[in-house]
């Protein structure tokens, strides 16, 4: 009997020994790895597209559980940005506002998508994803890469 009891307890030891180094290797894996580094792709300050967004303004009349008939206002982003040109060679691209809208009476917001990490305002630009008067023309926006490198892009806005 001695010896089944004996036998348990180094069992038991045992198995706490490869529950412990199961642990340490199951934590070592869980490093940050080299090869997950967006850096090492290069250079991504690459602009990919270009949005002109439109806030648009209406009273609606909700439909509740009770009638009070009175109007809710409303706002909704809409794109409305066409005409998209992007030269990657020159660092510039240019997108048109239909005639519909219009700069200086519409709330505009301009966006961009890129592989970047961060896109920084230079010269004034507005910044991107808010509303702003876009009636100046031409904007400069730097795109910074994750290895470092950035570009600098020159975004010019056409009202039709």
């Amino acid at each position: 009997m001695d010896i089944i009891i004996k036998n348990i307890k180094i069992m038991k030891n045992i198995k706490n020994i490869l529950f412990f180094l199961l642990t340490i290797v199951m934590f070592s894996s869980c490093e940050p790895r080299v090869e997950l580094d967006r850096g090492q792709w290069g250079n991504n300050s690459d602009l990919i597209n270009v949005l002109l967004y439109v806030y648009e303004f209406d009273e609606h009349e909700l439909q509740e559980f009770y009638d009070t008939g009175e109007l809710t206002p409303s706002v909704r982003k809409v794109q409305r940005g066409t005409g998209v040109n992007i030269d990657d060679i020159n660092h510039t691209a240019s997108i048109d506002l239909p005639a519909a809208y219009s700069l200086v009476d519409d709330v505009v917001v301009i966006a961009v998508q890129h592989h970047g990490t961060l896109v920084e305002p230079l010269n004034g630009a507005p910044t991107m994803g808010l509303p702003a008067d876009l009636t100046g023309g031409s904007y400069t926006y730097r795109i910074h890469s994750a290895d470092g490198n950035y570009t600098d892009w020159v975004i010019t806005v056409n009202q039709l």
